[in-house]
This record gives C-alpha cells, sequence and structure tokens, in this order.
C-alpha cells in the first residue's frame, strides 16, 4: 500500500498519541517547478509556466475524488491561461488525461480526479501543467499549486484558487470546503526571469 519503513513502524508500534498517528498517516509528497517566466516585447506580454506533480506515501483511508490546482498572478496584471493538462499514472501504467477541470477566472485551474483504479489501488503519479500570459511586463510573480484531499463523498465542491493585489502586494489563495483537507500547498514568489 505504498506505505514507507518509518511509517510502518508507527502503525504496528501505535501507542495511541497524536506523534505516532502522524508518523503513521499517508502523505502527499510534491514538486512545483516554475518551467517559464519571461516577457516578449513583441507582443508586450509576459508569460509563465509552471509543472505541479507528485505522489502518495502510503494509502489514505478515504478514497474519493482529489483535486489539484495551479494558480499565478503578475505584479502588473493578471495571468490568463493559454494552455493546461494533467495525467494521473496508475501503478499498472495506464494513464489518465485532463479529468474534471475547472478554470478560475485569471487565477489558475483545478483538475479533479478519481485517486483509485478499478482494482481500488492508489494512483502511483499525478502531473499537471498550467501556461498562462499577462499583458505587459510584469517583473514578479507568485505561483502557487494545492492538493486537497476528500474524506467525504458529499457536498464536496472542489478547490477554488484566488488572486489579488498589484505590484509588491500580490498573492494566491486556495480555498476548500470543510469536506477536504491540504495535503500539500506552497506559494512561490519569483523576482526574475528564467
Amino acid at each position: 500500500m505504498t506505505f514507507n519503513d518509518e511509517q510502518i513502524y508507527a502503525i504496528k508500534n501505535f501507542d495511541g498519541s497524536d506523534e505516532m498517528a502522524t508518523r503513521a498517516s499517508a502523505t502527499v509528497s510534491a514538486t512545483l517547478k516554475l518551467k517559464k517566466f519571461n516577457y516578449t516585447a513583441s507582443d508586450n506580454r509576459t508569460h509563465a509556466s509552471a509543472t505541479f506533480s507528485g505522489s502518495w506515501t502510503g494509502t489514505p483511508l478515504f478514497k474519493q475524488q482529489d483535486t489539484i490546482g495551479i494558480g499565478m498572478i503578475g505584479s502588473l496584471s493578471r495571468f490568463v491561461k493559454k494552455s493546461s493538462s494533467n495525467a494521473i499514472t496508475q501503478y499498472d501504467g495506464s494513464v489518465v488525461r485532463n479529468t474534471y477541470g475547472e478554470y478560475n477566472s485569471s487565477a489558475g485551474q483545478t483538475y479533479k480526479f478519481g485517486i483509485c483504479d478499478a482494482n481500488a489501488r492508489i494512483f502511483k503519479r499525478f502531473t499537471m501543467t498550467y501556461t498562462a500570459d499577462a499583458d505587459g511586463k510584469n517583473t514578479l510573480m507568485d505561483y502557487g499549486a494545492a492538493y486537497v484531499h476528500f474524506y467525504d463523498r458529499f457536498n464536496v465542491s472542489g478547490l477554488s484558487i484566488g488572486v489579488s493585489g498589484s505590484g509588491a502586494n500580490i498573492g494566491i489563495s486556495f480555498n476548500i470546503t470543510k469536506n477536504g483537507d491540504f495535503e500539500w500547498k506552497k506559494v512561490y514568489p519569483q523576482r526574475s526571469y528564467i
């Protein structure tokens, strides 16, 4: 069930403490990489692209539909989606692409997907890429991603992404319903082109 040695030890030696419960719990390991952040004078636009990927260590008790998302905002203007994609790789090697997606207007993209295959085995890896453009020369940006695990099959509305501010006060927020938990969430500032 993809648990590591430390988690297995905590499960076998569980003493009821919060510490052991945390050590035994399944977790999401993920990375968010900014692939592109540059300005082109010919179209007076700033271009950005990021990839979010990860997997579970261990298997969560609830195996419903989870949600991943990427958001970004520039110092001068908001980034508008140019393209996005996601892929869920199962342990048998099969790949499920572009599951239920929702574009959060000029803020980012989310995808909802089932976390088990037909044999009730958790997926092996998720990957999401988001590419967007912003008007003008945005010299600063914030970009972020989140993974939300849902533990209630009813009334799950998903993950929403919000952006606010301009200039030095820029920011991204991720919000979920009461039926889920953030398993992974990070927002990074980018202060130079790559």
